[in-house]
Parts: C-alpha cells; sequence; structure tokens
C-alpha cells in the first residue's frame, strides 16, 4: 500500500472517532428508569391571598390553570382534575380566598400497602427530572404568584415522591419586589410519557369479570 493511500485510511479513521481524545463532546447517558406504583391523591386545597401589604386575587378558571401546572410539574399524571370553590358570582369573579379540590395520580417508591390486586395498574417507568420554577422567569408565573406557589409547597408537596427541595418564597412575610426572582426548586420523581399514556389507557379497560361467576349466574 503506498503512503498517501494509508495517510488517507489513517485520516478517515480518525475523523470516524469523535471521542474525547478527539475534541468530541460526549453527551450524558440518561438516567436510569426506575419501577413505580401509581399512588391516587386527593388534596382539599385553600388559597388565602392576604399578606403584609398585599392582596393578590384570581378567578377561579385563572387558579385552577396554575394549579395544574404546578401539579404537572411535581410529577402528576395528566388526567388530574382541579375544581375550584368560592366563585359563587360566576368562574370569572376575582377572589382572594378560594378553595380546591385536587384529584390526581403521581408515581412513588412507596412500598404498596395491600396485596396487588388482579387488575391493578401495572409499574410505570419513572425517572428523577429536575424541576426549577422561578417566578418572573418561568412562563406562566411572576411575582405576584409568591404566595400561591408557597401554598401549593406546604400543602400538596408532600404528596409527591421529591428529593432536593430548596424554597425562596418570603411572601408569607411580606410582598416580593417586582425586581426580585423568587424559586422553588426540586427533583420530582416523573414517569416517562409512554408509561404514563399505557397506564392511562390500562384504566380506560373495562374491568374483567370473573368468568367462573358469570356462568353461574347465568
Amino acid at each position: 500500500m503506498s503512503r498517501c493511500c494509508a495517510m488517507l485510511l489513517l485520516l478517515c479513521g480518525a475523523s470516524a472517532y469523535a471521542g474525547p481524545e478527539a475534541g468530541g463532546v460526549s453527551q450524558p447517558a440518561p438516567e436510569p428508569t426506575i419501577d413505580a406504583r401509581w399512588a391516587e391523591h386527593h388534596v382539599n386545597f385553600s388559597y388565602f391571598g392576604h399578606s403584609t401589604g398585599v392582596d393578590v386575587y384570581y378567578n377561579c378558571d385563572v387558579l385552577e390553570a396554575k394549579l395544574e401546572r404546578l401539579l404537572r410539574m411535581a410529577g402528576a399524571r395528566e388526567d388530574m382534575k382541579v375544581r375550584a370553590h368560592g366563585c359563587e358570582f360566576g368562574p370569572q369573579r376575582l377572589s382572594a380566598l378560594i378553595l380546591a379540590d385536587l384529584y390526581f395520580k403521581s408515581p412513588t417508591l412507596a412500598p404498596q400497602q395491600n396485596a396487588t390486586k388482579a387488575g391493578e395498574v401495572p409499574p410505570a417507568a419513572a425517572r428523577w427530572n429536575p424541576v426549577s420554577l422561578r417566578l418572573g422567569g418561568t412562563p406562566g408565573f411572576d411575582q405576584s404568584d409568591c404566595l400561591l406557589v408557597d401554598a401549593f409547597r406546604r400543602q400538596v408537596l408532600e404528596y409527591f415522591d421529591l428529593r432536593n427541595i430548596t424554597a425562596d418564597l418570603p411572601c408569607s412575610i411580606g410582598f416580593v419586589a417586582s425586581h426580585s426572582r423568587t424559586s422553588l426548586e426540586f427533583e420530582a420523581l416523573t414517569a416517562t410519557p409512554t408509561a404514563e399514556k399505557e397506564s392511562i389507557q390500562f384504566e380506560k379497560q373495562p374491568q374483567k369479570h370473573d368468568d367462573k361467576l358469570k356462568s353461574e349466574r347465568g
């Protein structure tokens, strides 16, 4: 083989490898999934929009939308239900005192209390997902949402599997100035999109009845 051809093959081989030695940037491997089960929750949430020197009002539609967004960030399945109360004069009427019923399912690593029943939703593949909510920086949330986010942190986060929680929400002792940037950060156990869709489809299937009982009743 000529020297020219040998050099060409050597260069081609080097360009095909883009590892660290060749100046390539390696991408971190995705975190492996964890087998989790679905836990069902019903939370009675209360929003009180009065603090030192500030009153923050919502209508029920806006509050429901923000709560749904917060639930999704924390790992709730997409088929959640949020029902706000306290809007007797219409869902668009502003109020500083609103109650809400939160119905949702989320993945958990907590052990099953009872034996697995037939027809129960199969385990869900889940990962730890970093979440960073910055008021004034995260779309859909600004400084005026501080009281709401703080109430969500105190009343709802305990129902999720979270780790490394850090909160900078001083609005409970006074209003946060518009130039400040408050935050809530954590890692949430979140089901993969495929696992979430499969679990919802599984629950929509009609429950199978025992063939023996059906034959006896027939």
